[in-house]
């Protein structure tokens, strides 16, 4: 049989709508496959662990949606390992990738940002990181997390986002493509840039050249 988990809070409460049931569904069914479960979790590591234990001593397919990222509500990776009885470890492959980009530059440190930076498209901020961190039981300066970002940027793996004057966030997608920032949480929605259409821009002051548009849609949530 086929089972999904679908992880997050923001689902249970309203704040998003859930994407994940209906791609898998269509995913399987283009396989001649149809989805037998699916379970709906928020976001406590203690039922989520619970969960995928009973998944791994199933014979059934299952698959796992949300809380991959480095937010403080995200659990799924570590709660993934405590079911399994193994620890976190950095992919070989990604490794290797990160060493081959900045070779000497490399550090156990910079190793586990990257590893929490790059598990999906996400925005965080430094703080967020020294939290994901610190709950994994590992100790990082501020000044450490603000230089390898700042050092990811220059190597163009991440792009800073001035959208919130309070604090500085950065985008690990680097794939073209604008935002949406809901001021009352202060989360970051990704826009394709299809979905963004410009009927004229200004002409460029001379002798410069363009290199990028930014667009932010700021909104607030209706009867706020």
């Amino acid at each position: 049989m086929f089972g999904a988990f679908i992880i997050g809070d923001e689902l249970l409460v309203g704040k998003r709508q859930d994407k994940h049931l209906p791609f898998v569904i269509e995913a399987l069914a283009k396989r001649g496959l149809r989805l037998s479960w699916a379970h709906y979790l928020g976001d406590e590591p203690e039922r989520i662990t619970a969960a995928l234990r009973r998944s791994f001593d199933s014979k059934d397919v299952v698959f796992s949606f949300g809380g991959i990222g480095a937010t403080p509500d995200d659990h799924t990776r570590q709660c993934a390992a405590a079911a399994l009885g193994v620890a976190l470890q950095v992919h070989p492959d990604a490794e290797r990738e990160i060493r081959a980009r900045f070779g000497g530059e490399v550090t156990p440190q910079r190793l586990r940002i990257a590893g929490l930076l790059f598990a999906r498209d996400q925005h965080l901020t430094a703080e967020q990181i020294i939290e994901a961190l610190s709950r994994q039981g590992k100790r990082v300066s501020k000044a450490t997390v603000y230089n390898t970002l700042n050092l990811f940027a220059q190597k163009g793996l991440l792009r800073p986002l001035q959208v919130n004057p309070e604090r500085a966030q950065f985008d690990s997608n680097m794939r073209p493509h604008f935002h949406i920032h809901v001021e009352d949480t202060g989360e970051l929605i990704d826009v394709p840039p299809h979905a963004v259409q410009f009927a004229k821009l200004p002409p460029l002051p001379p002798g410069t050249e363009s290199v990028a548009v930014d667009v932010v849609i700021r909104v607030r949530r209706q009867g706020g």
